[in-house]
């Protein structure tokens, strides 16, 4: 088997897993920076979430560490932003 007859598949996300992502990627700050900062709480709100439980606040950063594992949370730096020039 060569390298050549491989194909990468792009995992296929639901509503609410496109969703979240869109919402990281608008917020711009990584996963390893960004849990539990008041810009996490307002992600969590974001997608729908109450902010104010930890047991949401664990189901979100949860639910982006399982995106990332899989491959499909892009990777941001800290301090970058997606609609920076």
């Amino acid at each position: 088997m060569t390298s050549d007859s491989f194909e990468w598949k792009t995992p296929v996300l639901d509503a609410e897993d496109q969703i979240l992502i869109d919402e990281y990627e608008r917020l711009g700050i990584s996963l390893d920076s960004l849990a539990y900062t008041p810009e996490f709480k307002e992600l969590v709100s974001r997608v729908g979430g109450n902010p104010a439980t930890e047991p949401e606040l664990r189901k979100t950063y949860l639910r982006l560490l399982g995106l990332r594992k899989r491959g499909v949370l892009p990777r941001l730096y800290h301090g970058s932003s997606s609609s920076s020039s």
